[in-house]
């Protein structure tokens, strides 16, 4: 089974994920951009669209499947292992991150981002 964090390239907090994902060296763990010409092709083959947030592209044995939020943080954390608590927790903090830098972007901030973000800012803290 692979699994692929999927990413915004764009976005400076959103790369960080990714090379915390690379740095951490987990076999078949890897972190690509949403615009990476084989993700691309990965999800036109599978007939799913390309996700508008961080995700994680699950491939076992040639089934595709896009999971976010809660789902994706679980199986992340599954797949890193609870002894690495602190690669968790930082990987938590930086998708929070990438989620105020989403909202600071949009110049609209809701209170479920204001909230979020002061939570994830505390888990990062």
């Amino acid at each position: 089974m692979k699994h692929i964090v999927l990413f915004r390239h764009s976005c400076a907090a959103c790369s960080k994920v990714a090379r915390i994902v690379h740095d951490i060296s987990i076999a078949d763990l890897e972190a690509r951009a949403l615009d990476d010409p084989q993700v691309s092709e990965l999800l036109s083959t599978a007939d799913l669209q390309t996700p508008d947030r961080p995700s994680l592209l699950i491939i076992d044995n040639g089934e595709l499947q896009v999971i976010s939020g809660w789902a994706m943080r679980r199986r992340l954390a599954g797949i890193v292992g609870w002894r690495r608590s602190g690669t968790i927790v930082r990987l938590l903090a930086a998708e929070w991150r990438a989620r105020l830098a989403r909202l600071a972007e949009s110049h609209a901030p809701s209170r479920r981002g204001v909230i979020s973000g002061a939570l994830g800012g505390l888990v990062g803290w």
